[in-house]
This record gives structure tokens, sequence and C-alpha cells, in this order.
């Protein structure tokens, strides 16, 4: 069976036991090129300007627009997003995410979405730009209440090794996807804990993301993540 892990930094093992492993790598605009050839087994990736790194961002927005229009292999743009306790001032980090979930909009690629306390301002910007591509937040940690809020949105959710067991049954299965962005925790032990905090036998939830990650990522042969 295929697990895929929709947010990492480091493409590692690409089967375990009798799962096979399948990534979408995080990558920044000016190290595309480089990570290439440095994991020349990685097959798709996102590509974005973190909010942490994003002070001089002319250079690496023109360089991201490149990325897009010339490699097919990105099937996502971000992470992108708004952290008010590290980066630019806050100012620059909207204005970057603005640039960016419109490019998402303008090229139809889910935006993957790295938020620290900026709910609110994430929240007006999806408003603002009347969003029609899937908005994945990575790494999602929050409680039931905003959960229900961000349901309400029209958000989808990635899940790491950390997360609130209440608060993930009020995502809807359909919404939902797993990573292990930067944790040396294995993908297969994170579809474990999920599949077992939501009542569910893994295959179940397998099978579930599965179908999640290729109508979200429109998938095609070129941009397949098969090994």
């Amino acid at each position: 069976m295929v697990l895929y892990n929709i947010h990492t930094h480091i493409h590692s093992i690409s089967q375990f036991n009798d799962y096979y492993i399948r990534y979408i790598v995080n990558t920044y605009p000016l190290e595309f090129d480089l990570l290439r050839r440095q994991q020349p087994a990685a097959k798709v990736f996102s590509c974005g300007i973190h909010p942490w790194y994003c002070h001089n961002y002319e250079p690496q927005f023109q360089k991201l627009r490149e990325l897009i229009e010339t490699k097919p292999t990105i099937i996502a743009i971000g992470e992108a997003g708004i952290d008010k306790l590290k980066g630019a001032d806050l100012e620059t980090q909207l204005s970057v995410f603005r640039l960016q979930a419109a490019l998402a909009e303008e090229v139809s690629k889910p935006l993957i979405i790295h938020c620290v306390k900026g709910w609110a301002e994430i929240i007006s910007v999806k408003k603002e730009l009347n969003a029609k591509q899937p908005w994945i937040i990575h790494g999602f940690r929050g409680g039931i209440e905003l959960t229900r809020q961000l349901v309400k949105q029209g958000f989808k959710f990635s899940i790491g090794k950390y997360f609130d067991h209440q608060a993930i049954h009020e995502i809807p299965i359909t919404s939902l996807f797993l990573e292990t962005d930067d944790s040396e925790s294995s993908i297969v032990t994170i579809y474990s804990r999920v599949a077992t905090v939501l009542g569910l036998k893994t295959t179940e939830l397998i099978n579930q993301i599965s179908s999640n990650v290729k109508s979200t990522f429109k998938l095609t042969h070129k941009t397949s993540l098969v090994n």
C-alpha cells in the first residue's frame, strides 16, 4: 500500500515493510535547483517563500514564478503564511503571503500554509481573494474551537507528530492529510497513531488519504509520486 507524506523537508526511505512511501518535498525558490540535485530520488515538490525568510522577497518571488512556469513537478505553492513569533515584520509577511496566495489561484495549485498566531490574517486574506484553490494548513495542532472555525472557512489540514486528539475529530476525513515535516518520526507511525485516535483501521485511513492526495494535488503521469 502507498502512504502519502505531503510535507517533508527530506526525502528518505521509499519503502517500509509492505508500505511504499511517497513524498511531497518542501523547497525554497532560491534553493530549489540545488536541492533537486542533492535529492535526485525526490519526484514532486512544494515551493514557496516561508514567512521566516521573506525579508528580501522580490528575487525569491521572481524565481518562484519562473519555477512554477517551467517545473511541472512543483505541484503546490508554499509553505507560505504568517508567523508572529519569528521572521519579517507583519506587514511584509502579509504582502508576501498575498502574492503567493494570488499566484496559487493564477496557476491553480494548492497552497501549503505555515501559521503561528496569525489565523485572523490568514482567514482575512482567504476571504479577500475569494480563494478557490485548496488551502492546506501544515503541521496543524489547533484545538477544537479553532478547528471548527477553520473547517467553516473551507481549510484543509495536514497532521504530523503532534496534534490535538479531540480536535482531529472535527476535521472532515476528506480534508485530512498526514506529514512528517522535519520530524524524525516515521510517516508509518503517524498513520498508525492517527488511525487509532480516529477509530479507523490503518488501511481505511491509507485509502482515504490516498484519495485526498490524488484529488487535491491533481496528480498526472508527469507529476506522479511514484519512484
